[in-house]
């Protein structure tokens, strides 16, 4: 874990407060700066910052609370799992330009991120002629590429994945998460990515909304989208790869079809490749290996 992403436990503290929104969140930063600075501000000054009465009591006795966090942290360190909350410069900065950015993001493998990332998002089957296609086309780019999918999306079969998502809380993935992923975890090649508490369990976050925030958090954190078929005329995360102008592509439809607006279609093998590596702004000569410093 690279020092700099060391957690802040006053700023987590704060982003988990109940009560905590983002919008106020935003407020609170803008007005005194930091994590820090909010907890030292006198009720007063809260008040006057837009903070409700009742919500003001939670911040006098945050100064108590902040150490039972550090002490949690310790815990969840051990797990490899780091905290990313909002409040904090370890936030990465896409995620801010999100419309609905998650107060905190939780990581458990290798971060920062090095290497660029292609996000995948698909149906639960492919037909094997395309399944077969895409295999190669994988095959062309995997070594300076890596991808990144939502968990529950067979569209990464066979992928070797450098960012998983997942909705549900970090401590639940070694019982739910194939061992080989979680090999992959920890030898610091596979990175996984929730939005959700780290004890937080599937059935409970269902109906939050978890999953498609995570795949916005997935498109934030890549430098492009593939989607795999069926594809509709619009979808989320298609509106949000153009909010940040990642490159678009669709793979393995027919010519004929109609593609959403700005997407464009990948094709198979060397020019699925090429295509793809441009849009990156990758230019790859014989074993050269590509790494980017991400948006932290």
């Amino acid at each position: 874990m690279n020092a700099e992403a060391a957690p802040d436990p006053a700023a987590l503290w704060l982003c988990q407060l109940p009560g905590m929104t983002v919008p106020l969140l935003q407020q609170l930063l803008g007005t005194f700066g930091s994590a820090a600075e909010i907890l030292a501000a006198s009720s007063g000054a809260l008040r006057a910052a837009g903070v409700a009465p009742a919500l003001v009591a939670k911040f006098v006795r945050g100064a108590r609370e902040v150490s039972q966090v550090a002490g949690g942290l310790k815990g969840l360190q051990r797990l490899g799992i780091t905290p990313l909350p909002l409040a904090s410069s370890t936030y990465p900065e896409r995620l801010r330009e999100l419309r609905q950015p998650p107060l905190v993001v939780y990581v458990q493998g290798a971060w920062p991120l090095k290497q660029r990332h292609v996000a995948l998002l698909g149906s639960d089957v492919l037909a094997v002629e395309v399944a077969e296609a895409w295999r190669k086309l994988v095959g062309e780019v995997h070594a300076h590429v890596a991808f990144a999918a939502v968990q529950g999306d067979s569209a990464a079969d066979g992928v070797p994945l450098g960012l998983l998502g997942v909705p549900f809380g970090l401590m639940l993935a070694r019982q739910r998460l194939p061992q080989s992923i979680m090999r992959q975890v920890a030898e610091g090649s596979t990175t996984l990515v929730s939005t959700v508490p780290p004890n937080a369990q599937a059935a409970s976050v269902a109906a939050t909304g978890a999953e498609a925030t995570i795949t916005d958090v997935l498109l934030a954190l890549s430098d492009a989208l593939v989607l795999l078929p069926p594809v509709g005329p619009s979808t989320a995360p298609t509106l949000t790869s153009q909010t940040f102008g990642i490159p678009t592509f669709v793979f393995g439809t027919a010519r004929g079809e109609t593609l959403p607006p700005r997407v464009r279609r990948l094709l198979p093998g060397k020019a699925g490749a090429r295509s793809l590596r441009a849009a990156l702004g990758l230019n790859i000569t014989g074993s050269q290996t590509v790494q980017q410093e991400r948006l932290l």
